[in-house]
């Protein structure tokens, strides 16, 4: 049976979580939301969705996307979201502007992973960081063995009243998001690289004289922040000296758009 999942990960852990769910499902397409959203699709017998909760629901690039892709009616459609703690109600968000063009979402399942929301929190030390990536590894094996078996009707959203917060405050959020990004600037650390603009998703950041500037179109996805291998990116006094994240077993060059105008340097193989 053929599947395709359509991926958006900032600092990589959906896409670090649509590569293990596709081992164990066989004949699957891994395609990036960025990028996509214009493109013809492939025709699957299971279509997913994966990506990161945003407060506490999908990202607005995953939301046009679900309600403009010409995803297959009779697929098995599921959404897959990954967390850095509670979920909200991403799923049931996703599943009305679904239904709304006559799709019928099968499941919607979570997964607890490192958080990258630095301007909340730290990131997790690494000792968490592995026990969260075992534990994300085994649920993603019974999530296999469910969609190999048809299995419809779970949506792991929190539950009430989270989920109805959740359902709140999602929207607010996605209409401030994208202009969000006049908090951040590049501190005299900044190396101009480049890397910035080009793990952007959405072609944010422009360089000028090689020090990033953006342009009010932000996913709050912190890919730049996270990734920056001098660590000049910041939030304002928030950020400041944090430990920044991104997936390990993920590199900066697999979520990159655009083509590097240089050999990238040691940081940016991590």
């Amino acid at each position: 049976m053929k599947t395709t999942l359509y991926w958006f990960s900032g600092t990589g852990n959906s896409l670090w979580a649509a590569r293990h769910l596709a081992a164990r499902l066989g004949e699957t397409t891994l395609l990036p939301v960025a990028g996509m959203r214009t493109a013809p699709l492939p025709p699957s017998e299971r279509v997913g969705i994966v990506f990161p909760v945003l407060a506490f629901g999908p990202p607005n690039i995953i939301m046009e996307f679900c309600a403009k892709a010409d995803l297959p009616p009779s697929a098995y459609l599921f959404t897959l979201c990954t967390m850095g703690g509670l979920a909200g109600a991403p799923h049931g968000r996703l599943r009305r502007i679904l239904r709304a063009r006559g799709l019928d979402p099968a499941a919607g399942w979570s997964l607890t992973m490192p958080g990258n929301c630095i301007t909340l929190y730290p990131p997790p030390k690494e000792s968490r960081q592995r026990r969260l990536f075992e534990r994300a590894a085994r649920k993603i094996e019974r999530i296999a063995e469910a969609m190999r078996e048809g299995r419809r009707g779970r949506f792991e959203d929190s539950p009430p009243p989270l989920s109805w917060l959740g359902a709140g405050l999602n929207p607010l959020a996605m209409k401030r998001f994208p202009r969000e990004d006049k908090r951040f600037s590049a501190t005299e650390r900044c190396t101009r690289c480049g890397l910035c603009a080009r793990v952007c998703p959405v072609g944010n950041i422009a360089l000028e004289a090689g020090a990033p500037r953006w342009g009010g179109r932000c996913e709050q996805c912190y890919a730049c922040i996270n990734w920056c291998p001098a660590g000049a990116i910041e939030t304002g006094w928030i950020t400041r000296g944090r430990r920044r994240y991104h997936h390990p077993e993920v590199r900066a060059q697999e979520l990159c758009l655009r083509a590097p105008d240089k050999t990238p340097d040691a940081h940016e193989q991590a």
